[in-house]
């Protein structure tokens, strides 16, 4: 017969066993793909030889085709895909929005893309060593509500007619686009209010939030005289007169005011990903 001492001796060094098999085995079973290769991709900071500053230019974004994911975005991106954020709820180093990565990844015929979201977080931390811990802050944003005067645009009806709607563009007519932004002009034949929030939030110098409870998709053409001076391919207009200009034009408001967010703080990352 076991004394009681070593009877939970026993039990003690089983217990850990247990926890530490079954670390392991969630360790083991981190979805991750198949094959992934990463590389640097430059800079998508332009820098201009006439009137204005530096500017960032678009890049593209993540491409599911059957079994294989591939983009070439800034890190930023990489990481609010990976835990379905906003730009304002990541806080690092400033090159996480500039430096540029080239991903081609393969996996499993038929993965979900909440899986693959917890792929790039398993390729994160095996090849940038991401370390990270969450936060609860305040953040300033301007929340887009429905102005005093009321809401001013109409649901789109008819989506197919909508989408073969013609822009005029500076390379001529265009047809078959779903948005466009340009000197004094931003367009979409067919976008929610909010996916509308998120697309101007780059003219502002806080997060637009919609807070607005409007369903549908709509059409909208904002069209102003862009100030002078400025970086080619910018849309240029101050935010005080973007802000009437969306009040007057489709009925919304940007209300500044501060709201509870959970923030993504990164603890630590490579500049450098591992070798593939």
């Amino acid at each position: 017969m076991l004394g009681a001492r070593a009877a939970r001796s026993m039990q003690m060094a089983a217990l850990t066993a247990l926890f530490s098999i079954a670390g392991h085995a969630q360790e083991a079973t981190a979805p991750s793909f198949e094959v992934v290769s990463v590389k640097p991709g430059g800079t998508n900071i332009v820098r201009s030889f006439g009137p204005g500053g530096p500017f960032t230019t678009p890049q593209r974004g993540f491409r599911y085709s059957g079994e294989r994911l591939t983009c070439n975005l800034p890190l930023q991106a990489i990481i609010r895909e990976a835990w379905s954020l906003k730009d304002f709820q990541i806080s690092g180093p400033d090159w996480l929005s500039t430096d540029l990565f080239d991903i081609a990844a393969t996996m499993p015929a038929g993965t979900s893309k909440d899986t693959v979201r917890l792929m790039l977080r398993t390729m994160l931390e095996q090849r940038f060593a991401f370390r990270y811990h969450r936060e609860h802050k305040d953040v300033p944003v301007y929340a887009l509500v429905e102005a005093k005067a009321g809401f001013k645009l109409h649901p789109v009806t008819d989506l197919e007619r909508q989408k073969q709607k013609v822009f005029d563009t500076p390379m001529g007519p265009r047809q078959g686009v779903a948005s466009l932004s340009g000197r004094g002009r931003y367009a979409a034949t067919a976008i929610s209010i909010g996916d509308f929030a998120d697309q101007i939030s780059h003219y502002f110098d806080r997060p637009i939030v919609n807070l607005t409870n409007l369903d549908g998709l709509y059409e909208i053409d904002l069209q102003w005289t862009p100030e002078e001076n400025g970086a080619p391919g910018q849309s240029l207009i101050n935010d005080v007169e973007l802000m009437r200009l969306i009040e007057r034009q489709l009925g919304l408001k940007l209300d500044p005011r501060k709201l509870p967010y959970e923030i993504l703080v990164i603890d630590h990352v490579e500049k450098k990903p591992t070798e593939n």
